[in-house]
């Protein structure tokens, strides 16, 4: 399942990414805290591969993948995406009009809910359609039919499914649904915010199947956001691992579970072979800038300069880096 690519073919680029929030208690009040979403990621995803957003509620993991697709402005950084290989980067912030709709063509984004992100009373047809009326794509409602029939039939589905609402599909179908939608544009890249959290484990195995098919007969890249590492481990080809919205390692995801170094990656691969844990607690708020070490609070480890700033990446090995002083 994992490729050998070259480094050099990146289709995006995250380069010192970073989001605060406003935070007020209420519409008159002078209470201006924020939030620290995300702070200085950087990673890339290479053309045919999967990359993996690791970590636990509140992390920043969708926080990130909505700054990759546009969807929130940021507030330094870049996201940068390669159409081609070798190609000119596209600079996805400070794209508008007809470039941001092309971009938004090529990268697609499939929601954790597919309940909450399928218009209940649109048919499948039109669930599927109604965005490529307004795309470059669109070339009349005979093609458009055909394409969706195509499509339906791709993830699983049959072609009088078009007809029917989303209400009437099961949580696995709808999802199926929510992945055609995305297809219908043919995109390069599908950021896909935890996808199979919601279903039962063997509707999970089925739809990361289907996701692992069609990367490979469409040369589709993923970023894939999880809170699972089991899943993580088994689909994706690298993962970086999130804590309190900075990027604290990343390796290969075929050997991560047993190279890992940061203290806070060792508590999430316990917490998969533990059912009662540490690692189930929720990740607070960050309400100020890290200026040290997130996991420090948490770290049975640390020492008294992790908590007097925040550790530059150490490269452990091949393809792996870890922000950790413990590490080096």
């Amino acid at each position: 399942m994992k490729e050998d690519m070259s480094k050099e073919d990146n289709i995006l680029e995250i380069n010192n990414l970073s989001k605060e929030f406003a935070l007020e208690a209420g519409f008159f009040s002078r209470n201006k805290n924020t939030v620290y979403a995300v702070n200085d990621v950087s990673f890339s995803v290479q053309r045919g591969s999967t990359y993996g957003l690791l970590g636990e509620s509140g992390c920043g993991k969708t926080t990130t993948a909505r700054l990759c697709i546009g969807l929130y402005g940021k507030t330094s950084g870049s996201v940068l995406f390669y159409p081609e290989k070798d190609s000119e980067p596209l600079d996805v912030h400070s794209l508008n009009g007809k470039a941001k709709r092309a971009y938004r063509e090529q990268v697609k984004y499939i929601f954790q809910d597919p309940a909450k992100s399928l218009n209940p009373r649109l048919t499948v047809l039109d669930v599927l359609t109604s965005a490529l009326k307004f795309s470059s794509k669109w070339q009349g409602k005979k093609e458009a039919f055909e394409l969706a029939s195509k499509i339906i039939s791709e993830v699983g589905l049959s072609q009088d499914d078009l007809f029917r609402r989303p209400a009437e599909f099961s949580g696995g179908q709808r999802q199926r649904i929510s992945i055609a939608r995305a297809l219908v544009m043919s995109p390069k890249l599908l950021i896909c915010d935890e996808v199979v959290s919601a279903l039962d484990v063997s509707i999970q195995g089925q739809v990361i199947n289907l996701l692992t098919s069609l990367k490979k007969e469409r040369n589709l890249s993923y970023i894939f956001i999880t809170h699972d590492l089991r899943v993580a481990s088994y689909f994706c080809d690298r993962i970086g691992v999130m804590y309190r919205g900075v990027l604290v390692e990343e390796g290969d995801a075929k050997t991560l579970y047993k190279d890992s170094l940061h203290p806070y990656t060792k508590l999430l691969f316990e917490g998969t072979r533990i059912s009662s844990n540490e690692s189930n607690l929720e990740v607070k708020t960050v309400l100020q800038k890290e200026n040290a070490c997130p996991f420090f609070h948490r770290c049975k480890e640390r020492k008294e300069m992790c908590g007097q700033s925040l550790p530059d990446f150490y490269q452990a090995g091949n393809n792996h880096r870890v922000r950790c002083f413990l590490c080096k």
